[in-house]
């Protein structure tokens, strides 16, 4: 018995397929060193793409900290990181500039050294799409201790 398929196939037209979301997708190049723009300024994002800087590295830069606790970056591949918004795409309807947000450490696109119009050179930094970031985070206070005037602080982190 055979089966003839050739009256049964159909052809998409991929100019009407609408995507679902942007169509720059930056979900995994975590392993790839982001644009080298020697010369030049970011000075605008597209779709939903954020621009953040790491927030949760130690002094050197290297190193990720968790609760006074130092991960070495390079055994922390699947770690949830923060990173402090700097540019967002017209397309990001969840943060701004300034948010702090939560995503896993295999999404996005590490870059370093970039110039950015009216904020200088950054380091350390990530671009991601707005759909991979998983929320927003405010630094609290810990108020456990009434007697310590000194208090720590640690992340509250929202969903978005």
């Amino acid at each position: 018995m055979s089966l003839n398929i050739s009256n049964m196939t159909e052809h998409a037209d991929i100019n009407q397929l609408k995507p679902s979301s942007g169509l720059i997708d930056l979900k995994d190049h975590s392993s790839r060193e982001g644009p080298l723009l020697v010369g030049y300024e970011i000075n605008q994002l597209f779709d939903d793409i954020i621009l953040a800087t790491y927030s949760d590295l130690d002094e050197g830069g290297d190193n990720i900290v968790r609760g006074g606790i130092v991960i070495p970056g390079n055994a922390a591949e699947r770690a949830w990181r923060l990173a402090e918004v700097v540019l967002v795409g017209p397309n990001c309807t969840q943060v701004k500039p300034g948010d702090t947000v939560i995503f896993p450490n295999e999404f996005g696109m590490r870059a370093s050294n970039i110039s950015v119009a009216g904020k200088g050179k950054i380091s350390k930094s990530v671009f991601l799409n707005e759909e991979r970031i998983f929320g927003t985070c405010n630094l609290a206070q810990d108020e456990s201790s009434t007697t310590d005037t000194k208090r720590t602080s640690s992340r509250q982190c929202t969903g978005a």
